[in-house]
């Protein structure tokens, strides 16, 4: 799975703003404090959960000084080109989150929900992660999320779970469990 693009508008301070992330697997922001750079990740973090890092949800995202018409949207490569878009105070999209993605022929399948919360739902499915595993593993950078050595017992478990999806293995040690039973059942020991 591979961020390939971030596109904002009318976001915090940014009124348009478009940002490759698949340019050879590190990207490096740099400027002076106060330009915008945790802006960016504010708003990839806001695209993808709906909330920034520092927290911020609703109108609190939308650029001041335009006031309206706020959207993001990232592009994300895996078997297939994946779109995730959302709008705050739009005029035309409201305030709506869509997710979509383009075949390998070129037609787009969407996978929107019937709400934003099953949309969103969709999309943790899809990333294998939520905001919480997204702030401690993908992005590190300072005042936005508690380290890893920082969290508590049970914390740190499940962040370790859902990031091997331990799911998987529970699901299999039930199998073979149950496997053991049956042969157990089908073994005739005589003594």
């Amino acid at each position: 799975m591979l961020f390939k693009n971030l596109n904002l508008h009318n976001f915090e301070r940014w009124t348009d703003v478009s940002l490759p992330l698949s340019v050879g697997g590190l990207v490096l922001i740099d400027g002076k404090n106060g330009h915008g750079k945790s802006s960016l990740f504010n708003g990839m973090s806001w695209v993808v959960f709906g909330i920034s890092l520092k927290g911020q949800t609703g109108d609190d995202i939308v650029n001041n000084k335009v006031g309206k018409d706020c959207y993001g949207k990232i592009e994300i490569e895996d078997e297939y080109l994946y779109t995730i878009e959302r709008y705050r105070k739009h005029k035309e999209h409201k305030n709506n989150l869509y997710f979509k993605y383009t075949d390998n022929n070129g037609e787009v399948h969407d996978l929107t929900g019937w709400s934003i919360e099953d949309t969103q739902n969709k999309i943790n499915t899809f990333l294998g992660m939520d905001i919480k595993l997204f702030t401690n593993s993908v992005i590190f950078a300072q005042g936005f999320s508690k380290f890893f050595a920082s969290l508590g017992d049970s914390e740190q478990k499940e962040m370790i779970e859902c990031f091997i999806d331990a799911d998987i293995y529970k699901e299999a040690l039930l199998i073979v469990k149950q496997d053991l039973i049956d042969i157990d059942k089908d073994i005739d020991v005589d003594y």
